[in-house]
């Protein structure tokens, strides 16, 4: 704000931190969107212009729906739905979606935080399922508890299948070797580069910038991974 930059694209996290800054740039003529994660009540609850983003309460459904045909969990299942940060936007939504799906069949779902460290997201996993070896599938909720599931599995002795959000090298070898069912892509990619266009647009037509689900309701897995790992680390 200070500098007077025309435009800002931002991540909202959290539903309250961000309010007032962003308030304060839209007052002073800046335009603002955001993208990647989005305040939960939308432009209800902050005064950013649109936003450019997934609706992860609709993909914790879908990734739900899948673990449920796939692998025939059912009533009194208990699945395990390790997050980074438990309370952050993305993570209750996503939570949601997953828990509607399995609430759907009788499932249990245990929401449960493991941080952003790899190694200590691993051991906070594997200690998890040798507290609970009745645990039927593992939703991992972000790239961290998806990138180390598979090694947490194995470590607790437990062969049970897994699902979950996001795009890793390690989550795509998972598909690859058949340990991982599928991942949500949220395409951050498209998440960037529509919120430059939509600032860019408006600052030199007045387009207004328009609301954006960058990841729709598609889902990687082995059907299409070898395509997604040709871009990762690029447009993926």
């Amino acid at each position: 704000i200070a500098n007077e930059v025309d435009g800002i694209a931002v991540m909202i996290p959290d539903n309250a931190a961000f309010d007032e800054t962003i308030c304060k740039a839209v007052d002073a003529g800046i335009a603002v969107v955001s993208l990647n994660v989005d305040d939960a009540e939308g432009a209800a609850g902050n005064c950013r212009m649109a936003f450019m983003g997934q609706d992860f309460v609709a993909t914790g459904y879908l990734i739900g729906q899948r673990m449920i045909a796939d692998h025939g969990i059912g009533e009194g299942d208990l699945v395990f739905a390790p997050v980074e940060a438990p309370e952050a936007v993305y993570a209750v939504q996503r939570a949601e979606g997953v828990t509607m799906a399995m609430d759907e069949v009788g499932a249990i779902t245990d929401v449960v935080g493991i941080g952003f460290n790899l190694a200590d997201a691993q051991t906070t996993e594997v200690q998890y399922l040798l507290g609970h070896p009745e645990t039927v599938a593992i939703i991992g909720l972000g790239s961290v508890p998806l990138t180390v599931a598979p090694a947490a599995a194995a470590e607790a002795g437990l062969d049970i299948p897994i699902g979950g959000f996001d795009l890793t090298a390690e989550i795509i070898a998972g598909i690859n070797d058949g340990t991982i069912t599928a991942t949500v892509d949220q395409q951050p990619y498209s998440q960037g580069f529509y919120a430059v266009t939509q600032l860019v647009l408006y600052l030199k037509y007045g387009l207004f910038p328009s609301d954006m689900d960058t990841g729709g309701l598609g889902l990687v897995d082995a059907s299409n991974v070898a395509k997604v790992e040709e871009l990762t680390g690029t447009i993926r």
